[in-house]
């Protein structure tokens, strides 16, 4: 069974703003945080 993520309008625009607070204070860290919750969103659930 494939399972397809979808992230809403409302999660994106939180994801950016998480981004961007983290970014002001450290580029490479949110880098890191982005790349991070992104491997995981693409895992299979447990």
């Amino acid at each position: 069974m494939t399972v397809r993520l979808v992230w809403s309008p409302a999660a994106k625009a939180d994801l950016i703003d998480i981004y961007v607070m983290i970014g002001s204070e450290n580029t490479r860290a949110a880098d890191r945080y982005y790349d991070q919750l992104e491997a995981r969103a693409m895992q299979p659930a447990d």
